[in-house]
Order: structure tokens, then sequence, then C-alpha cells
């Protein structure tokens, strides 16, 4: 199958530039880890539907992680919500190392709001359904550090 262009390419690739991780955010079915495999395509995956994959971050998630290489691609990230912690310690081991955490998953809002506390300042979280289906891309930007969220639009970095 032959890969289609999103408007987010480009600010994907951009933040893996200037943040240590990366959350791209979307409806099921919406092309989030398509795009990620494609933007990255030596990354190591971990689809975290895997019943197995979710058994193991439940009985030892330091573990699970330190048996990982970075970068890494998290596919669907609101099944298993714990990594995150353990996820900002290992970013902050490493501040500089950037685009070395990759994320997808859904909109939820307990979801979002689990990465916009754990993840302030350490990742760019991208995406809408929008987006996807090749509207406009409008902006809206937190200012927490370098902590910014685009609902739509093109993403500014600051340093």
């Amino acid at each position: 199958m032959r890969y289609i262009p999103r408007n987010l390419d480009k600010m994907v690739r951009q933040a893996a530039r200037h943040f240590p991780a990366v959350v791209v955010t979307g409806p099921r079915r919406s092309g989030k880890t398509t795009l990620l495999r494609q933007l990255f395509p030596k990354i190591h995956y971990v689809l975290l539907e895997d019943p197995d994959i979710q058994g193991r971050i439940r009985s030892d998630p330091r573990t699970f992680l330190e048996e990982l290489r970075p970068p890494i691609l998290f596919d669907e990230i609101q099944n298993a919500p714990e990594l995150l912690s353990y996820v900002r310690t290992l970013i902050d081991t490493a501040p500089r190392r950037t685009g070395q955490w990759l994320f997808t998953g859904s909109q939820e809002a307990p979801l979002m709001q689990g990465i916009t506390e754990s993840m302030a300042g350490r990742a760019a979280i991208l995406g809408s359904a929008q987006e996807f289906v090749g509207a406009r891309i409008l902006s809206r930007f937190l200012k927490n550090n370098k902590f910014c969220f685009c609902d739509h639009h093109a993403l500014r970095l600051e340093q």
C-alpha cells in the first residue's frame, strides 16, 4: 500500500527534533501509527493492545522499559498510561535526547490529562481528526516550558 503524505508529517518531524517525546492523538483508524512508522521506519514498535504486553507492564513496568532500546513507538498508550511516569523519569535522565519516545493514543479526556500532567515540558502533542481528512490546521499552544499542544495548525517550538 502506498503512503499518502499528511499535513502533520512536517510537524511530527520538527517536534521529534526538539522534544524527547512526541504524542500523536486522533480517532481509531485515522492513520496515526502508519504516519509514525512511515516517518521513523527503524523505530522499535510496541503495540500496547497486546494482552501479553499489558501483563508485563502491569507486573513490572520498569523492567519492561529497561528491556527496550529507544527510539520506541508505543502504539495506543491509553492501554498502558502507567508507562508515562516511567518514561518521564527516563527522559529526565537525558532531556537533550530528542525523538526517543513516540506515542499514539486516542483523544480521551483522562488520557490527555495524564499526558499533559506527566509529560509537560517533555512532549509535543499533535493531531486531530480534521488533520487526517485534510482540513486546514489551526493551533492552540499551552505555555508550559517547551510543551505545546497542537489541535490543528503549524507547530511553533520555543527554545
